[in-house]
């Protein structure tokens, strides 16, 4: 199942804000094993990110060591023990920063065990819309090629412009 979410993560949902490429998934790398002390310290600021309340940086300490340098700028993380998101059972995190913030940041959270209604409805995301505006950027939700689960993604706009 792991597996499957990361090939579905290579496309990332529609968001209310700027959409942003995501680096293609290398499957070949092996999974990562999360301290269970590291992810309880980190989760509170990670929790904030994917619900777009905060952005991720440099200086939330709890966040460097699962944040380790990489050259895709991007992370994925399986929680070791059951985490939420707007009270919904996280699967996975991806997360994409720019680091010249160019291109700016997506925080991903992939949840299987629930509907897209459900998971809408959670956010706070209008029935009919695929995302809302928040203080930091947009929150959108959407459908990967895994029918089975729904991707929920804060999407921050970089500086780069046409």
């Amino acid at each position: 199942m792991k597996k499957l979410l990361l090939a579905a993560l290579a496309t990332i949902a529609t968001t209310a804000g700027a959409q942003m490429p995501v680096p293609l998934l290398d499957s070949a790398q092996p999974e990562k094993v999360i301290d269970l002390a590291v992810w309880r310290a980190a989760a509170p600021a990670l929790q904030a990110a994917l619900e777009c309340r905060t952005k991720i940086t440099p200086k939330i300490t709890a966040l460097r060591p699962l944040l380790t340098k990489n050259e895709r700028d991007q992370w994925e993380m399986f929680p070791p023990e059951p985490f939420t998101v707007f009270g919904l059972p996280v699967d996975a995190v991806v997360i994409y920063m720019d680091r010249d913030e160019q291109m700016g940041h997506s925080y991903t959270s992939i949840i299987v065990s629930k509907s897209l209604a459900e998971v809408r409805a959670a956010a706070k995301i209008k029935p009919k819309n695929d995302g809302r505006n928040t203080k930091i950027g947009g929150l959108g939700v959407g459908k990967p090629h895994d029918p089975d689960s729904v991707e929920l993604t804060c999407t921050i706009a970089g500086k780069w412009q046409d």
